[in-house]
């Protein structure tokens, strides 16, 4: 449990570092604008964690069952609010023109949102590939749960970018359109 403890905190510092980063690199864009930050949920499953350590054999099974359902519905919100900012900002790009700011905008907010899922599911397998750690973990929750939204997410994709594709036949887009495409949920899945 030690060395879940360990990486649970690696894994904090490294995404405090990333969002560090972010803020900075997103300066003049309003907070309301800002990515989602999903430390918290690393945060939370560690004083889970805590508790498990210190249970007994008996409360030891119900904490565990505690610290899933918790992480299996906080990663899921997560993933949902993503998913509709994202779906917002490619209804929005499909009525601007693609030489204005706007569109840059909208465009930049859904790759950034789907590259941050897409970075933070593959730091878990990452994690997962190690054969030490326990089935029970956070780390397994958050799996799953990104599979549970794998399929809705590409059926959601697709509508979209059919959609783009027709309303936006006539103007380019070239590199956007390959940009979409390569960021479907097969970003999430196992290869």
């Amino acid at each position: 449990m030690k060395f879940i403890s360990i990486i649970l905190l690696i894994i904090i510092t490294f995404s405090s570092c990333l969002l560090e980063k972010e803020i900075k690199m997103d300066k003049n864009i309003a907070p309301e604008e800002s990515r989602l930050d999903t430390s918290f949920l690393m945060k939370e499953s560690l004083d889970d964690l805590f508790i498990i350590e210190s249970s007994n054999e008996i409360d030891s099974k119900v904490a565990i069952d505690t610290a899933t359902a918790k992480g299996r519905y906080r990663m899921s919100e997560y993933v949902k609010k993503n998913m509709e900012r994202i779906l917002a900002d490619f209804l929005i790009s499909a009525d601007a023109d693609p030489s204005s700011d706007l569109f840059a905008f909208v465009v930049r907010g859904a790759s950034d949102n789907l590259a941050e899922v897409a970075l933070h599911s593959s730091t878990v397998d990452r994690v997962f590939q190690d054969k030490e750690t326990e089935p029970h973990t956070f780390f397994t929750v958050i799996k799953f749960a990104l599979k549970d939204f794998a399929k809705d997410i590409d059926v959601m994709m697709n509508k979209y970018i059919e959609s783009y594709v027709k309303m936006n036949s006539t103007r380019p887009f070239g590199d956007f359109k390959k940009q979409i495409l390569n960021l479907k949920s097969s970003d999430f899945k196992d290869n």
